[in-house]
């Protein structure tokens, strides 16, 4: 999916692509690197989402703002751009979309500029209802692994997109700490995408690094067909939790949450409105049109 100048109607979360590779951007990523040299080039290599966040008090809100026109002088019509924290600054530049912190999930749709697409940064699924609540289209979980943008903060882990997956049909990607080695572990866990910046910025050379791991977030998981794919001789389509899936073979109850990333001792299943016992998971057998809800259990059974 491309950008538009055109401002997003609310809540279009359609617009998030699936797989997601978001790269960030600022004056401490970038330090004294060309930014929209390097931010062009990792858009050829496959990024498709490019956040700016400008934590340094040295820039006031007037170079702030010139620098999300220059990225969306960049991005337009390849790539989303989201300004991190200004939902003004992202209106003014004709970005698409603003991301907001984890602290800031009293904001809703309604205090913001009309048309911008919200990401929201969440490190908890309390956090991440909350953010669903707000009217965000996008999550950013982590931080998934130790990272020098925030080397104070302990990791959580690919477990937090497993344990988010079930609640939300939004996007979630990972962020914290993620390169060529540890991406694939994210997207097992039930990850829409991830969001880089060290892997990209710190590479020799931004198109390839961004194509390395474009390559890595789009090899679906074995036994799952990507969204929207051809549907094989054996395949099936199902839907979970209101978002159609399309799967290899006949899989178990087990396998598809194994497939999903969803831990099955977190959560309870039901198939075609019917509640699943656990000492019967393994004998539940999901075919082709089939409707799965996938929910937190609080109980027993």
């Amino acid at each position: 999916p491309l950008a538009s100048s055109k401002p997003p109607e609310p809540g279009s979360t359609g617009r998030i692509p699936v797989p997601c590779l978001a790269l960030l951007t600022g004056p401490i990523a970038h330090g004294d690197k060309q930014p929209g040299r390097i931010v062009a080039e990792a858009i050829s290599g496959g990024v498709d989402l490019v956040q700016l966040r400008v934590r340094d008090e040295r820039y006031g809100p007037g170079e702030v703002l010139a620098m999300a026109r220059e990225l969306r002088r960049v991005t337009r019509d390849r790539a989303l751009l989201f300004i991190n924290g200004h939902p003004g600054i992202a209106a003014q530049s004709g970005a698409d979309g603003v991301h907001l912190p984890e602290a800031s999930d009293t904001v809703t749709r309604a205090d913001l500029p009309h048309g911008l697409l919200i990401g929201r940064s969440v490190h908890s699924p309390a956090a991440a209802e909350r953010a669903k609540q707000a009217g965000a289209d996008l999550l950013v979980a982590g931080a998934m692994f130790a990272t020098r943008s925030h080397p104070g903060l302990a990791p959580i882990g690919p477990g937090l997109i497993g344990a988010i997956r079930p609640l939300t049909t939004v996007p979630v990607i990972g962020i914290g700490g993620i390169d060529p080695s540890n991406a694939r572990t994210v997207m097992d866990a039930g990850a829409d995408g991830v969001a880089v910046i060290g892997a990209i910025w710190g590479s020799a050379d931004a198109r390839v690094a961004a194509r390395q791991l474009r390559e890595i977030i789009d090899r679906r998981p074995q036994g799952q067909l990507s969204p929207g794919g051809p549907l094989s001789a054996g395949s099936i389509e199902v839907t979970v939790n209101g978002e159609a899936r399309l799967f290899e073979g006949r899989p178990s109850a087990p396998e598809l949450l194994e497939l999903l990333g969803i831990n099955p001792g977190l959560v309870a299943v039901a198939v075609n409105g019917v509640v699943v016992r656990k000492a019967d998971l393994a004998a539940t057998v999901i075919s082709d049109g089939d409707v799965i809800e996938i929910v937190r259990a609080v109980g027993g059974g």
